[in-house]
């Protein structure tokens, strides 16, 4: 480049050293980019500015959800722009039309419902001006949620829902919760004998497993997950960190390292948690859902973990990488429960829209809705043994589907064979296999239990538990 060629020798030769230097910055002054002369990146800055754009502005602006055209997904996303062009000019906060968004006067004010503080809008005038660094992995984070929105009050006497239900095998006992409280259920004579554990939580308990060797139940509530030696009844151990909403599913994976642990608030988040089957504190956790987390899966084959949510959506995620491999859109109304056929070629999802879809588990393709429901469907269950598929409705209807085969081009009919094996006389709340006893336990939410044969004879049905009966440890 002939402008920027110069003999440096006259400068030396006559001592102007200094003179020469000045020239020298100045020449390449005059060509550096914006980028070269852009101040160092403070980390901190970053970070703040990361944490304003997640919690004020990605839950209307990301790769999902993009109004008006801007996703902040990614720094490339955000420098992209909206529909109305670009937003964002790192190192020229006057010219980004970002803040001009943020001042109270504005005529397209953002967020749309709030105003931000001096102090945030001078954190991103501040981080635009240093040239709009990116930090993926704070806006990646779970952002903290205020307790105090969320104080929990005393449950009413008589909300006593049945919201989950499992089994041990090791001692041949049911566990199902009644409210806040958790019932234990025997059968001695074909007769069903129950006691109460000690009641530790505070909230509605909805999601129950057992560990991986059948020595500890294992119950989630609000922001505590909790271990209960199945033959004392007694709280072995507990998990509360980083727990903060509702503990709505429970999930060993098959090889027994992980507890897959969904947690959620209603209308605010759905996230997954993955707990070393040895530790206290998650390995990984992420934002999986915009509402409640329903249910939670793992595939026959080990390879996906499977997410059912109140936001009308089925997700699926890669294990090894925890990248969502599938999002599947069908549903109109939440998604209540997940099952999958015996080799793991269908995922079954039921929803509150009164439909039973059917989707091929490897493309995500929705192959046909068994049935035309009247009603939201709460609970499947898969019986691998005998290949059929048993559905329980809001209102109490048994279901039980046999020949379900592979099927595209209709939506519904025809790829299952339906028949009503119970009509009972409660609105059913949640379903269960007994394998020991082999018998479906429908819960009420009256706190009932009522038992089944697999093609729906009456067995046994159970009162509520009251503080009169006995329990199995003191409180």
């Amino acid at each position: 480049m002939p402008l920027l060629h110069f003999d440096i020798n006259p400068w030396i030769k006559f001592g102007h050293i200094r003179s020469g230097i000045c020239l020298i910055s100045v020449l390449f002054g005059v060509f550096s980019t914006p980028e070269i002369l852009a101040q160092e990146p403070d980390p901190l800055l970053t970070q703040q500015a990361m944490a304003i754009l997640r919690d004020e502005c990605f839950s209307c602006h990301n790769d999902e959800k993009s109004k008006g055209g801007l996703s902040m997904s990614t720094r490339e996303n955000l420098l992209a722009g909206s529909n109305n062009g670009p937003v964002l000019s790192p190192n020229e906060p006057n010219d980004s039309f970002l803040l001009t968004t943020l001042t109270e006067d504005s005529d397209s004010h953002m967020p749309p419902k709030k105003q931000l503080s001096e102090d945030q809008i001078s954190i991103l005038t501040k981080w635009i001006d240093q040239g709009s660094h990116w930090d993926q992995e704070t806006l990646s984070r779970i952002s903290p949620i205020d307790l105090a929105e969320w104080k929990l009050h005393p449950l009413p006497d008589d909300y006593i829902p049945v919201l989950a239900m499992t089994s041990c095998e090791s001692n041949g006992a049911m566990l199902s919760s009644q409210g806040k409280d958790l019932i234990v259920t025997h059968l001695e004579d074909k007769k069903p004998i129950q006691v109460k554990l000690p009641t530790r939580h505070r909230d509605a308990v909805r999601s129950l497993t057992v560990t991986p060797d059948q020595t500890n139940w294992v119950s989630g509530g609000f922001g505590i997950i909790h271990f209960w030696d199945v033959k004392t009844g007694q709280v072995e151990r507990s998990i509360s960190e980083p727990l903060e909403g509702r503990i709505t599913s429970l999930q060993y994976t098959m090889d027994g390292s992980r507890l897959l642990v969904g947690e959620s608030l209603p209308g605010v988040f759905g996230k997954i948690h993955v707990f070393p089957s040895d530790q206290f504190a998650p390995s990984h956790s992420w934002l999986a859902h915009d509402d409640e987390i329903t249910d939670l899966q793992e595939s026959g084959n080990g390879s996906y973990w499977m997410t059912a949510s109140a936001d009308h959506t089925v997700r699926t995620w890669e294990t090894d990488t925890l990248r969502e491999a599938n999002w599947l859109e069908g549903h109109t109304a939440p998604v209540t429960n997940l099952t999958q056929n015996t080799d793991s070629t269908l995922l079954i999802s039921a929803g509150l829209d009164n439909a039973i879809k059917v989707w091929d588990q490897q493309s995500g393709e929705r192959l046909y809705d068994l049935g035309r429901h009247q009603f939201g469907i709460l609970n499947l269950i898969w019986m691998a043994e005998r290949s059929e598929l048993y559905a329980l409705n809001q209102k109490g209807t048994l279901y039980r589907y046999q020949d379900l085969k592979p099927h595209t081009g209709a939506q519904s009919s025809n790829t299952g064979r339906e028949r009503v094996i119970q009509r009972t006389k409660k609105p059913g709340s949640c379903l269960i296999y007994w394998k020991k006893h082999n018998c479906l336990v429908m819960g009420t939410f009256e706190g009932e239990l009522q038992s089944f044969t697999m093609d729906g004879k009456s067995l046994w049905t159970t009162k509520p538990f009251s503080p009169k009966s006995k329990s199995l440890a003191s409180d």
